[in-house]
């Protein structure tokens, strides 16, 4: 393969752009748990309410996934693919796939949050939950557009 000819999928820019899709990602979850915590304040009047780690937290687990999932699966295959349905694909079909896992599930994924027990912001179990299924579903897409499939996000 001479120096011109592109690689039917070019991993390095995938990463690449996974990588600014994660800090996209990180900045719109800052933002939506200080909009959020915000609106709790002025409402309620507390300014730091007990949950703001847990917010942050799990905001992060469902939003960064997706993002990279979706950025990599634009990016990585050869053609132009558009970010925006890839990542609306990606979160939503991976939403569907938490819940599904959730219900799944014979035993619980996470132990149950009791007050008087110092709990994590977020579990590992939790993580993998909600960071499975967008990434199974971002693989999914880039395998698709690689080898054409016939199930594609809509380009």
């Amino acid at each position: 393969m001479s120096a011109s000819e592109s690689s039917p999928l070019d991993i390095h820019r995938g990463l690449r752009a996974a990588a600014i899709a994660t800090g996209g990602a990180v900045l719109a979850a800052l933002m939506m748990c200080a909009v959020m915590h915000l609106t709790m304040w002025i409402c309620t009047g507390d300014p730091m309410p007990e949950n703001a780690g847990y917010c942050l937290a799990h905001v992060l687990a469902t939003l960064v996934p997706a993002a990279a999932a979706a950025a990599f699966a634009t990016s990585a295959p050869d053609g132009k693919h558009p970010f925006l349905p890839t990542f609306a694909t990606v979160f939503v079909i991976g939403l569907f796939g938490v819940v599904f896992l959730a219900m799944l599930s014979p035993i619980p994924l996470s132990p149950q949050y009791t007050k008087g027990i110092d709990h994590p912001p977020i579990y590992p179990s939790e993580i993998v939950l909600l960071a499975l299924p967008p990434l199974t579903i971002g693989a999914w897409i880039t395998l698709d557009r690689r080898f054409r499939f016939g199930f594609r996000a809509r380009d």
